[in-house]
């Protein structure tokens, strides 16, 4: 009998824990920053930085494993993938920066150059990312539909 009670006390703190992870992974805010530290690789490849904003609006610290992005131009165009492998802890409320990099072919880019046409004259770039990031064991989307950002003005 007190086996059976041990075993399931155990089972709902297991729960109990699992469901505030569960909670905090679902508080989980991302917003993207500026991109910095571009870098051409081999005349093939465009790197940079861009950081992630995470906000952990829950009671709970949460470990976020990794992001997994894929990069679109303005017209939908698959033109690379958005990486963050560092494994990284939140506070309950606090705030991090998970540096992604970005990696972008450059003929994918060439070929999306028509989508870029509009912003360039405005002197902005615009990306979509679509992908996911595990959070807790737990993997979810991830959907930024617009993240532009400005070109430095030349005179």
């Amino acid at each position: 009998m007190k086996n059976k009670t041990l075993l399931y006390g155990a089972l709902g703190a297991g729960a109990f824990w699992l469901m505030g992870k569960y909670r905090a992974f679902q508080s989980l805010e991302l917003s993207a920053g500026l991109p910095r530290n571009f870098r051409l690789n081999n005349l093939t490849t465009l790197e940079f930085d861009l950081p992630l904003q995470a906000f952990n609006g829950s009671s709970t610290a949460v470990n976020v494993g990794g992001v997994d992005m894929r990069v679109f131009s303005t017209g939908k165009r698959y033109i690379g993938r958005a990486i963050a492998a560092t494994p990284q802890r939140i506070g309950p409320g606090g705030i991090t920066i998970l540096t992604t990099r970005v990696f972008i072919n450059v003929l994918d880019l060439a070929s999306a150059l028509p989508d870029f046409v509009n912003g360039v004259k405005d002197q902005t770039v615009e990306f979509s990312f679509s992908g996911n990031i595990n959070v807790e064991g737990f993997y979810t989307n991830i959907d930024i539909p617009s993240f532009r950002f400005n070109l430095p003005k030349f005179r």
